[in-house]
């Protein structure tokens, strides 16, 4: 499965929602959403920030920015936010920091789709000042990066579960063999032992 480039941010928003993790069984996921407004919500379906996995909620959670500059995120899912892997309490706002990494969903406490928070305000900065370069460019380059070491992570994790099921088969089909040999060896003898009792037989009834 490839991964998804991000989609390309305008430095007019104030932050960004880039994904780290995905569900391997989903690669269709948006690969980062501009946050430019007061409010943002991210859910399943409709006028939100979409992310298409059945286990979200249709409002999953909520991102807001106050006047302060104060990013703050809440939970209003049936199956849970995390932030940094710890579980949000619901209704409960949480502030985030830049390089927070948000999780919407887990699958058997795996982080399966989380996306990182990242200030743009500094990088902007940065550039206008003419120092540090475009570092949104580099922050999609990095994202890029992380999405294809992940990959890879993924399809060793798949070629070595599939040469452990190998050998396991391998090994299950040797000791059937060697328990029909061991069934195949236990009845020559049986044979054997009863040829052997029938000639000792006949043996005696000749002495007699």
């Amino acid at each position: 499965l490839g991964l998804a480039a991000p989609a390309r941010m305008s430095s007019s928003g104030w932050g960004v929602l880039e994904l780290v993790r995905r569900d391997l069984a989903d690669p269709k996921l948006p690969g980062s959403f501009s946050l430019v407004g007061a409010q943002h919500v991210v859910g399943r379906v409709g006028d939100v920030f979409v992310i298409p996995v059945q286990q979200l909620s249709r409002r999953h959670c909520v991102i807001r920015r106050d006047d302060g500059a104060t990013v703050t995120l809440e939970d209003t899912s049936q199956n849970g936010t995390w932030v940094n892997d710890a579980r949000l309490a619901k209704g409960v706002p949480r502030r985030l920091e830049d390089g927070d990494e948000i999780c919407v969903h887990k699958k058997e406490g795996v982080r399966v789709v989380c996306y990182k928070f990242l200030l743009l305000r500094r990088a902007n900065k940065k550039s206008s000042d003419g120092g540090g370069g475009n570092k949104l460019t580099e922050v999609m380059a990095d994202t890029v990066k992380r999405q294809k070491e992940e990959l890879v992570k993924e399809r060793k994790k798949t070629a070595d579960a599939k040469a452990r099921a190998e050998k396991a088969e391998k090994q299950k089909i040797e000791a059937e063999y060697r328990a029909a040999d061991c069934a195949s060896s236990l009845a020559k003898a049986q044979m054997a032992l009863t040829a052997g009792g029938a000639g000792l037989l006949a043996l005696e009834s000749d002495m007699e």
